[in-house]
């Protein structure tokens, strides 16, 4: 796993700029559209929130290009989330799993995407 900072000034690790730059290649390209169709607005204003506050405690970076971090809620949970582009549907182009009880396509996952943005 490659990690990321908090200050978010670049990622961290040995890899080349270009290699940097193929990992998380389509995050950049997320829409605020992608966020609500996926995870529906009262999550994205509740992962917003979350971020805002500093919820995220880790947040790192996959050599898949999948997010993994740890989010600060009622508890400590540990959150996932994979991109896929390609997909044509918006609501299906994110895939996240969390252990909260909601899951999936939750407040944590939001605030780890827009931690990473």
């Amino acid at each position: 796993m490659v990690k990321v900072r908090k200050e978010k000034k670049s990622v961290t690790g040995k890899k080349s700029a270009r290699e940097k730059k193929s990992v998380g290649a389509g995050w950049e390209k997320l829409t605020w559209n992608d966020l609500n169709d996926w995870a529906g607005e009262r999550s994205v204003a509740r992962g917003s929130i979350y971020q805002k506050d500093g919820r995220v405690e880790t947040l790192g970076i996959l050599d898949s290009g999948a997010l993994q971090a740890v989010v600060q809620g009622g508890e400590e949970y540990r959150v996932r989330i994979e991109l896929d582009m390609r997909k044509r549907k918006r609501s299906d182009r994110i895939d996240s799993e969390c252990s909260c009880p909601v899951g999936y396509s939750c407040k944590h996952a939001v605030a780890a995407i827009l931690e990473y943005l």
